[in-house]
């Protein structure tokens, strides 16, 4: 599972900083609503690695911020 507190604070500053609101991103992966977007956000629902990819991808980040946006669980 990914941390939230963190994980929340740099994905969504980086989401609003290229522009990209919850409903606009669900759209761009392929989300019929924002929905499933927002419980993977909030930490309810786990991110899959290809969707962590899909991400970087729409939002033009390098592959190298996939732990900043994407921080792992501690352990």
């Amino acid at each position: 599972m990914i941390r939230k507190t963190k994980f929340n604070r740099e994905l969504v500053n980086t989401m609003y900083q290229k522009d990209y609101d919850q409903p606009r991103l669900a759209k761009a992966m392929g989300f019929a609503t924002s929905g499933p977007l927002s419980m993977r956000i909030s930490g309810k629902t786990e991110w899959t690695l290809q969707e962590c990819y899909q991400v970087l991808r729409i939002l033009g980040e390098p592959v190298e911020r996939l732990q900043v946006l994407f921080p792992p669980k501690e352990v």
